[in-house]
C-alpha cells in the first residue's frame, strides 16, 4: 500500500510539475507573439513613413496613388494631387546648417498635417517635396483651395532660426484619359515648376 500511496503521490508531483511547465511555455508563447506583433508592427512603419519627419514615405505614396488611380478608374469618383516644394530650401541649409533644414521640414510636415483631411494622405516625396493625395475629390473640386489653405499656413508660421518659409505648389487632377497613375503627377510637377517660375509662393493648377 505504502508503495502505491508513493507513487501515485509522486505522479501527481510531476503531473503538477508538467501543468506549471505547460503554463509557462503558453506564457512564453504568448510574449513571443506579443514581441513579433510588435515588430512586425514596426518593420511596416519602418517601411512605409520617412524617418526624418514621420509621414508616409514616396514608396507609400505610390501604392496609394495606384490605389486611388484604380478605384477612379472603376467608380469615376476622381482624385487630386498637391506636389509642394519648399522655395530657397538649399539657403537655410547653406546658412543655418543641415540640422536646422531638418527641423524646418519636420515643422513643414506638421503643418501639413494641420492643414488637410484625415482622410487625406500626405508623404514627403523626396527631399525639400512633399506630396499630398486628396482621394473622392470629383473634378478636383476643393482641391485649389486645399493648396491655398496650406500655402498660406505655411506663409504665416514662424520657423525657429530660420524665421519665416514659403513653398510653391503644383495642383493636378485626375482625367479618365490618363493610361496610368504617374500621368497626375507629371501634370502636378510641370504646375509646380510654373508656379516657381511665376515668383513661387504660390499655387498653380496643371491645364
Amino acid at each position: 500500500f505504502f508503495f502505491f500511496f508513493s507513487m501515485t503521490t509522486g505522479l501527481l508531483a510531476h503531473q503538477r510539475e508538467l501543468a506549471a511547465v505547460n503554463r509557462s511555455l503558453e506564457t512564453l508563447v504568448l510574449l513571443f507573439s506579443e514581441a513579433l506583433e510588435t515588430a512586425n508592427l514596426e518593420l511596416e512603419r519602418l517601411a512605409t513613413r520617412d524617418p526624418l519627419t514621420g509621414v508616409h514615405n514616396r514608396r507609400h505614396f505610390d501604392t496609394k496613388l495606384l490605389e486611388c488611380f484604380q478605384t477612379s478608374h472603376r467608380t469615376g469618383t476622381g482624385f487630386a494631387v498637391l506636389l509642394l516644394d519648399v522655395d530657397h530650401f538649399k539657403q537655410v541649409n547653406d546658412t543655418h546648417g543641415h540640422t536646422a533644414g531638418d527641423t524646418v521640414l519636420q515643422q513643414l510636415a506638421h503643418l501639413l498635417g494641420e492643414n488637410t483631411r484625415s482622410v487625406d494622405f500626405l508623404a514627403r516625396y523626396g527631399g525639400e517635396e512633399f506630396v499630398v493625395l486628396l482621394p473622392h475629390t470629383p473634378g478636383g473640386e476643393g482641391s485649389m483651395a486645399v493648396a491655398e489653405k496650406i500655402r498660406t499656413a505655411i506663409a504665416a508660421a514662424e520657423f525657429p532660426e530660420v524665421g519665416h518659409m514659403t513653398v510653391s505648389i503644383g495642383v493636378s487632377v485626375w482625367n479618365p484619359a490618363d493610361i496610368h497613375a504617374g500621368a497626375i503627377v507629371k501634370r502636378a510637377d510641370k504646375a509646380l515648376y510654373q508656379a516657381k517660375d511665376a515668383g513661387r509662393n504660390q499655387a498653380v493648377a496643371a491645364t
